[in-house]
């Protein structure tokens, strides 16, 4: 049950990958993970969004196991910033694992018609940096993420 400050979201899905070498087809990997997040919601403009995935069945090592904290700040109706907080254990190796902080900025077009479709439609900038771990590779890293959401 939620209450008027909360949104918890939970899910299981599947993650894949396909490994190819000189354009030869090689072995599909896959993990059943399970994903659950809690959104606490501080005022009309902030929101706390917990994050926790932890693989179901991963024999193949594909998925990492991950704990996340952001705050999200509503800049404007249609703009907003994040930071977050991150711990990726991978699973390949028991004992190795990476902290690292990200920054958000997003900014979203609302109501776009195309034919039938009405749908809301965001970019989202972000930068990546790795701030401590163990038997990992210290790195940093940018990038557009592109959000859509069907209505």
């Amino acid at each position: 049950l939620t209450f008027k400050l909360t949104r918890i979201k939970t899910g299981i899905f599947s993650r894949t990958g396909k490994l190819d070498s000189n354009g030869i087809d090689g072995k599909t990997y896959s993990a059943q993970v399970f994903r659950a997040a809690i959104d606490f919601i501080i005022s009309d403009k902030i929101i706390l969004t917990n994050l926790i995935e932890t693989n179901i069945e991963d024999k193949d090592y594909v998925s990492n196991e991950q704990i996340a904290s952001r705050v999200i700040y509503d800049v404007s109706e249609k703009a907003s910033a994040a930071i977050e907080f991150n711990r990726i254990d991978i699973s390949s190796i028991g004992d190795q694992y990476e902290n690292s902080l990200k920054l958000y900025g997003s900014y979203q077009f609302s109501d776009i018609q195309w034919g039938n479709l009405n749908f809301d439609f965001k970019i989202v900038p972000f930068y990546s940096h790795s701030l401590s771990g163990k038997g990992y590779f210290k790195t940093s890293s940018m990038g557009v993420q592109l959000h859509t959401y069907f209505k």
